[in-house]
């Protein structure tokens, strides 16, 4: 059986609060000794990847965290150059774990594309996507985009709220999130214990991950938004 570094991935659009999240939850795990004590965080080698400059800069408080950041323009005319060097900092040090901040204007699918080019694909693997979201701009967010967004809250192991004014905008946030992925957890920013459970959780197979198994990766997102449409019962791809 191989070993895989796992790959995080922060979705959301720009405004969402994804470095902000990536900063509560590097800098803040050695808080959280139910899951980790102080050396085994401190001895966590990772490497977090940006594809876009946002409002906020990460900024790891410890030395066990490694950045690089790639343009949009790059991802569009070079993919094949991003792995290639994503595969050169993999080789120089020995990471235990991968997050990315991926910006949801750009497909999913392309950053599926990025993870199973030749020199990456029996390295890593995506482990969890997490996505994020402004409680605010949330509803109008899902009318101008549509399906691409749709798709990818579809996608998600679970979602990350921030803002959420009232109990009442929550009930209704969640009714609607349930709608395009039934019974997917959802937390908001200050339950940061449950995030932490969550992410490192063992879990069965999520459709991201099937994606790497199967021969049928790019069209995943797309099947499993159609299908949870048709029938909510229905199990996922394997």
């Amino acid at each position: 059986m191989f070993w895989y570094i796992p790959i995080y991935v922060i979705t959301g659009f720009l405004g969402a609060g994804k470095t902000t999240a990536l900063n509560n939850l590097l800098n803040k795990r050695l808080l959280n000794k139910r899951l980790l004590n102080k050396r085994e965080a401190q001895d966590i080698q990772i490497l977090v990847i940006q594809f876009e400059c946002g409002e906020a800069d990460f900024r790891s408080k410890f030395h066990n965290c490694y950045v690089i950041n790639f343009p949009k323009k790059a991802l569009e005319e070079h993919s094949e150059q991003i792995s290639e060097k994503m595969h050169s900092y993999l080789l120089d040090r020995r990471f235990g774990e991968i997050w990315i901040e991926w910006n949801s204007v750009t497909p999913f699918e392309q950053l599926q594309t990025l993870i199973l080019h030749p020199s990456l694909k029996n390295i890593c693997r995506i482990e969890k996507v997490i996505h994020m979201a402004d409680a605010k701009m949330l509803e109008g967010l899902l009318r101008i985009q549509g399906s691409g967004l749709s798709e990818q809250i579809a996608s998600c192991d679970f979602m990350i709220l921030r803002n959420v004014r009232s109990d009442d905008d929550y009930y209704r946030l969640r009714q609607l999130i349930y709608n395009i992925n039934p019974g997917v957890k959802i937390y908001e920013t200050k339950q940061a214990e449950d995030i932490y459970c969550q992410v490192y959780r063992q879990s069965p197979v999520n459709i991201i991950i099937n994606g790497f198994l199967g021969t049928m990766a790019k069209f995943s997102l797309v099947q499993f938004h159609k299908d949870s449409r048709n029938n909510k019962d229905q199990k996922p791809l394997v």
